[in-house]
């Protein structure tokens, strides 16, 4: 599994986390300021997927394996 943080506008929040739990993740902690950061835990192997996933609904910053 690895940590991941995603950057989304709030419009879009709830496709960044339908596409996280549709891959098996799951959301770990969410802050707001001008925009929403999740952090979530996913497996390593679905990253790539849901970075293409998330092309036009966020983007991924960092990943860090657990």
């Amino acid at each position: 599994m690895t940590q991941i943080q995603i950057l989304a506008e709030f419009a879009t929040e709830a496709q960044c986390r339908y596409m996280i739990e549709s891959l098996g993740g799951h959301i770990d902690d969410v802050s707001y300021s001008k925009q929403v950061t999740l952090t979530a835990t996913l497996a390593k192997a679905d990253v790539q997927n849901l970075k293409e996933r998330l092309a036009m609904d966020g983007r991924v910053l960092n990943n860090s394996e657990d």
